[in-house]
């Protein structure tokens, strides 16, 4: 399994350009917030269950394909066998998707630039960029 670290690290380096998509956003309907941190506190995605369930890439999966209760334990074994790191990424790459829609006030899927240090703009579909 890859790291969660490793990925977000690898993702933001030199990210100019970010796909916000309904993956992204199901997650983050999902997510347990909380009141946590050192000093005076902040409100947070809590980082040991940050989708419900202390099982991680599981929770990710439940929350991204609708269909999972459905599937049998050695399907859904199967299944995190072979996605489990492009769950990492996801859930990695959720953080950027936060980013954005508190930053723009809504959560839209979408493409987005970003144009200063935490400034995103929506890509222009047949613009000059998109």
């Amino acid at each position: 399994m890859i790291d969660p670290y490793a990925a977000y690290d690898a993702l933001t380096r030199n990210l100019s350009e970010f796909e916000v998509t309904e993956d992204h956003l199901k997650l983050l309907r999902r997510a347990n917030v909380t009141f946590g941190g050192s000093e005076w506190g902040a409100p947070c995605i809590d980082g040991k269950r940050p989708y419900g369930s202390g099982n991680l890439v599981e929770s990710i999966a439940q929350a991204v394909w609708p269909q999972w209760g459905d599937w049998d334990q050695e399907r859904q074994a199967r299944y995190l066998d072979e996605s489990r790191d492009d769950l990492i990424r996801l859930h990695a790459a959720t953080t950027v998707a936060l980013e954005i829609c508190l930053l723009r006030g809504e959560f839209k899927a979408g493409r987005y630039r970003l144009v200063d240090w935490r400034q995103w703009e929506p890509v222009q579909v047949g613009g000059p960029r998109g």
